[in-house]
């Protein structure tokens, strides 16, 4: 049985402790993309193998606006997406942002959709809302070189998401929804 007297010695500490990160808007766990959404999961979704080939992750600090930001991205082995001149024939990329709240992520989500919604227009885009693929969901869809690209983004609590699919089959927006709807589920 622990000592009495070495707990209350510990009480004081984990109270300042767990103050400290409450002051820093700590309190909550920021998911990662790559656990979110396995490798597996979005080979499965696509219909192609995929390799795990992009992770970043940057932490939240005030010059980010508290934004814990981590992106995962699943392309085929060998496709380097910072030094392709051609988009992949296949291949999905999640991007999570987890802010100190829901109203910072509305916020930030709130943006990410009026940009969306600009590069529609110069682009020729289509933009449509999809049912059941996390609040406020906004889906864009364009042809780049013979493979559609639809980026989706939604808020769900404190994080605002974007998923992005590359399909030459013709069915990214089908499969961005579905993820969405995955992903929404496991934050």
């Amino acid at each position: 049985m622990p000592d009495a007297a070495a707990h209350r010695a510990r009480t004081p500490i984990l109270a300042l402790a767990l103050a400290a990160l409450t002051a820093a808007g700590g309190t909550h766990a920021a998911p990662a993309a790559c656990a979110v959404l396995p490798a597996a999961e979005a080979s499965s979704a696509i219909g192609a193998r995929l390799a795990s080939n992009v992770r970043r992750e940057s932490r939240p600090t005030a010059s980010n606006g508290h934004d814990h930001h981590t992106l995962c991205g699943w392309f085929p082995a060998g496709y380097d997406i910072a030094k392709a001149d051609a988009p992949p024939p296949h291949g999905v990329q999640l991007s999570l942002h987890a802010l100190r709240n829901p109203a910072d992520a509305k916020k930030f989500h709130g943006l990410a959709v009026e940009t969306t919604q600009e590069r529609a227009k110069a682009t020729g885009g289509k933009v449509a809302t999809p049912s059941g693929a996390g609040e406020a969901a906004l889906v864009e869809t364009r042809s780049i070189g013979g493979v559609q690209v639809a980026t989706l983004h939604f808020v769900k609590g404190s994080v605002a998401a974007q998923i992005q699919v590359w399909s030459r089959e013709g069915r990214a927006t089908d499969t961005a929804t579905s993820l969405a709807r995955m992903v929404a589920s496991r934050i």
